[in-house]
């Protein structure tokens, strides 16, 4: 059973998330389900992000991406903020109004950590050349 969400009042003007802060917003964004069924979507939306997206970080991704598109200019920092404050992810919150003042302060903001190339596979044992045959004696 879905939660009643929980009405969250924002100025409409405020600047709407940008998809290029996608991927940083996603980096700080916990439990993305809680804070999507407070921002009113479904249940099933949210089942088939988990469903299409194996990874968490894409599934935050998506689940961004899908707000935004409903939601228009109405998705914003502030909203996105003050959900996670009332959620009591406070760090979360300041996190992702830090990604919103760099964003407007035209600052490019810490690069995220990339995750680390997939090791080399270790080196497959080369087959040994054919020996040399003995030595002739010489005549």
């Amino acid at each position: 059973m879905q939660q009643p969400s929980v009405g969250v009042s924002v100025d409409p003007l405020k600047d709407k998330i940008r998809d290029a802060d996608i991927r940083r917003i996603a980096g700080v964004l916990p439990q993305w389900p809680v804070v999507a069924e407070k921002l009113d979507m479904g249940h099933q939306d949210i089942q088939d992000i988990e469903t299409r997206h194996r990874e968490d970080v894409d599934q935050r991704m998506a689940f961004l991406r899908n707000w935004i598109f409903r939601d228009g200019d109405a998705a914003t920092y502030e909203k996105l903020s003050k959900v996670l404050e009332m959620l009591g992810e406070r760090g979360a919150a300041k996190k992702i109004r830090d990604i919103e003042r760099i964003c407007k302060q035209g600052q490019k903001p810490p690069p995220q950590p990339q995750p680390l190339p997939e090791p080399l596979p270790p080196p497959q044992p080369q087959p040994l050349p054919e020996p040399l045959p003995p030595p002739q004696p010489q005549p």
